[in-house]
């Protein structure tokens, strides 16, 4: 996590790039809205806070028109998401602008690989940018009632008690996932000796959203995933197509596919491990 700065704009006529503030979450929210995406102010507030310097937004007449975020994590691969631009002010080259501003960010504090997970309408734009593709996911959903939830407030030490994660992911993101369960449910599964899983589900704006959960083998993760499926109506949850037993039990749990997502990434390629991922924290994170 950085400390607080000032942005320095970069101007273009009318638009202008700076850091996205804490000042900016309705008006970011809006965009969010706009598109129909899940996320809430608690999640954009906690992207802001994590990585204060690597979030963007561009502004025309005072108004937030633009935004991206970057997720670092343990300082060797970063993830970037949220990447909105106001309908009326497309194909101005904002998006691209936005992604430099991002882009440059990452060099500039020597983050090796950068990941995103694109729609199937921003899969060429990464292309051109330079991003390879690496994966194939699937958001599911289940229908049904989306009440208003209270997470338990329970941390995890995530460094401490799943440290295998590092090995899963390819970098250490301890810091995001403890952020992660302080406003989620979390569930665990152990043995007498060892942390064979865990996971969340957390609130969204139209749906629980489930995830992350990874798992030393399928049963604990397919354990993980029933019991949070129990604790929430209609939810999302991101599954990497190639771990099959995930896609399974959530077939057998009520969800279906609804949309496809691309892991890219560029620079240094850093190896995962999506068989043992049973859902990711989010596209707008990994």
């Amino acid at each position: 996590m950085e400390s607080e700065s000032t942005s320095q704009p970069e101007k273009d006529g009318s638009i202008t790039t700076r850091f996205l503030q804490l000042d900016d979450l309705h008006a970011a929210d809006e965009l969010r809205r706009a598109e129909g995406w899940n996320q809430t102010l608690t999640d954009w507030r906690r992207l802001i806070e994590h990585q204060v310097n690597g979030c963007f937004a561009a502004e025309s007449d005072n108004r937030v028109v633009g935004t991206v975020t970057t997720t670092v994590h343990g300082g060797k691969v970063a993830w970037i998401g949220m990447m909105l631009v106001h309908r009326d002010y497309r194909r101005r080259g904002i998006g691209t602008r936005l992604m430099q501003a991002s882009l440059g960010y990452l060099d500039s504090i020597g983050v090796s690989c950068v990941k995103l997970d694109a729609t199937p309408a921003g899969r060429p734009v990464y292309l051109q940018l330079g991003f390879q593709p690496q994966s194939v996911l699937h958001r599911w959903y289940r229908p049904g009632v989306h009440e208003a939830w209270t997470a338990s407030g329970e941390t995890v030490n995530w460094k401490r008690d799943f440290a295998v994660d590092i090995r899963l992911f390819g970098a250490n993101r301890s810091v995001w996932c403890q952020s992660l369960s302080r406003g989620s449910n979390v569930v665990w599964e152990r043995d007498k000796e060892h942390v064979l899983g865990v996971g969340m589900v957390r609130p969204g704006s139209q749906a629980s959203y489930i995830g992350p959960i990874v798992a030393h083998h399928d049963e604990a993760g397919c354990r993980i995933a029933d019991k949070l499926s129990q604790q929430v109506g209609a939810a999302f949850w991101d599954i990497p197509d190639d771990n099959l037993a995930a896609c399974a039990i959530a077939e057998s749990l009520g969800f279906e596919r609804v949309r496809e997502l691309y892991r890219m990434w560029r620079g240094d390629p850093v190896p995962e491990r999506p068989m043992m991922q049973f859902a990711i924290t989010g596209p707008e994170t990994g």
